[in-house]
């Protein structure tokens, strides 16, 4: 997963997907340091911030996103 897929759309869309699948049933990778921030009208636009508070901001919203409390490989 990555939050630049569908800018934001893909993870919710999984994340509502296996809302209801044991969490040790799978395993969930994503991407970090891509964040969506306001863009110009109604689209986000795709942020990249590959410092450690980027990439922790990354981590946090992709969990929102996702309705998770972790992903096991980053």
């Amino acid at each position: 997963m990555a939050p630049f897929y569908g800018f934001g759309l893909a993870e919710q869309r999984v994340g509502a997907a296996l809302a209801g699948v044991p969490r040790t049933d799978f395993v969930l990778s994503t991407k970090v340091g891509r964040l969506l921030r306001p863009g110009a009208g109604p689209e986000l636009d795709a942020v990249f911030d590959f410092t450690g508070d980027g990439i922790a901001r990354s981590v946090e919203e992709s969990l929102t996103r996702l309705g998770l409390d972790r992903v096991d490989i980053l």
